[in-house]
């Protein structure tokens, strides 16, 4: 059940940085801070960040209750992957070819970290 949860955290995490990408371009920063804080109020995708992160540390902690973090923390790593592949998938940034090495690299060390 503890890996579940750590995966759970992988993907809420990945969906909370497209969230707040999301409601990065929303944001009106020429008419100062305030401005901007408050117009984020407005933003449903401010606020699925926020629901998003929050669960993922929930989701995160009660990974936590039965894995040791040395263990569990370097599979947090693959959350790096999904946010690559869905920043590529719906925020339709380009994603080099180094970058998609580095994307394999990591699968490859977390792979490396499950199985052990």
């Amino acid at each position: 059940m503890s890996y579940m949860y750590l995966y759970l955290t992988v993907l809420l995490i990945s969906l909370g940085q497209i969230a707040q990408k999301l409601a990065a371009r929303e944001l009106r920063l020429g008419k100062g801070l305030r401005v901007a804080l408050i117009s984020l109020t407005g933003s449903p995708h401010f606020w699925l960040a926020l629901l998003a992160l929050g669960f993922g540390l929930v989701s995160w902690l009660l990974a936590l209750v039965e894995l040791d973090v040395s263990r569990a923390y370097p599979i947090l790593g693959a959350s790096f992957v999904v946010t690559t592949i869905l920043s590529a998938l719906i925020l339709k940034e380009h994603v080099g070819r180094n970058c998609w090495i580095g994307v394999a690299l990591i699968s490859v060390g977390v792979a490396l970290m499950v199985s052990s």
